[in-house]
């Protein structure tokens, strides 16, 4: 009964089979079977109906067919491309010579704008870079820790950065440049805004319209448990702490704009309890 049946010969046949074709609808044992033909037209064998077993591998299908079938199936894969320029040799991967003697730093964080993109690392520095990876511009000791997060504002020239060492950095990236300085090695440099919160921050967001609104305004949360809004008002800035106690905040992020007639202020963060979202 579990013998595999290979087609009908010419001429005759095959037991349980209708025609010339395998499997049919005849009275054939189909039972554990395996198809191993198939017509000469093309199109796969089946097992015979009624008898069937969900077991059979039909092994005749053309082999064309299974290719086809075969490439429709696969998902298709992630297609990337590592940067190259200044970032081998930053993070001391430039395949031998000489290296640049920040060799060994590790990359943390990164963050895309519309102008470049921005690099942290385990070290504490933070590294722009046009988007072929060849660096702008660096700053070596930004932070004493980590740098867990970074972004930039929806016109790409404000960049806040938060570090295990307990502090939110604000750099305006064209200030320096506005004033007549070069704000790149050995020139002008941009003004940097500096908050301490004395316990590690895990991410910081900034207002899409920061360098638009005198409010200046970012939310930045951590292990602390605390997502806090920094704004600047009349009597100087001000830290207002929108929600706490329910464990470290993991992520946040502000709304990009929407008209820039009525933008959409809303401000998303996740801790151990969900995500919540609130309307600034």
């Amino acid at each position: 009964d579990a013998a595999p049946e290979a087609g009908a010969e010419e001429g005759g046949d095959a037991p349980g089979s209708s025609g010339g074709g395998v499997g049919g609808d005849g009275g054939g044992d189909a039972d554990g079977a395996v198809v191993a033909g198939a017509d000469a037209g093309g199109g796969s064998g089946s097992a015979a109906e009624g008898g069937g077993d969900d077991s059979s591998f039909d092994g005749g299908a053309d082999s064309g067919d299974s290719e086809s079938g075969s490439d429709d199936e696969d998902e298709p894969r992630l297609k990337y491309q590592r940067l190259g320029g200044s970032v081998p040799t930053l993070l001391g991967d430039a395949g031998g010579g000489s290296r640049d003697e920040l060799r060994g730093l590790s990359a943390s964080t990164l963050a895309v704008g519309d102008k470049m993109l921005a690099l942290g690392t385990f070290e504490g520095s933070v590294h722009l870079l046009d988007f072929s990876g060849h660096e702008v511009r660096r700053y070596d000791a930004l932070h004493a820790a980590c740098v867990t997060d970074l972004c930039f504002d929806a016109d790409g020239e404000v960049l806040a950065s938060a570090s295990d060492d307990g502090s939110v950095t604000v750099v305006e990236l064209y200030a320096a440049q506005d004033a007549g300085g070069s704000g790149g090695k050995g020139g002008g440099k941009p003004p940097i805004s500096r908050v301490e919160y004395h316990r590690p921050v895990k991410s910081v967001a900034l207002d899409p319209f920061y360098n638009r609104r005198s409010s200046r305004q970012f939310v930045a949360g951590g292990l602390a448990g605390q997502l806090i809004l920094h704004a600047r008002g009349w009597l100087g800035a001000r830290d207002h702490v929108l929600h706490a106690g329910e464990g470290p905040v993991r992520a946040c992020a502000w709304s990009p704009p929407g008209a820039r007639s009525a933008p959409v202020d809303l401000v998303a963060w996740a801790n151990d309890r969900g995500v919540k979202v609130y309307d600034v």
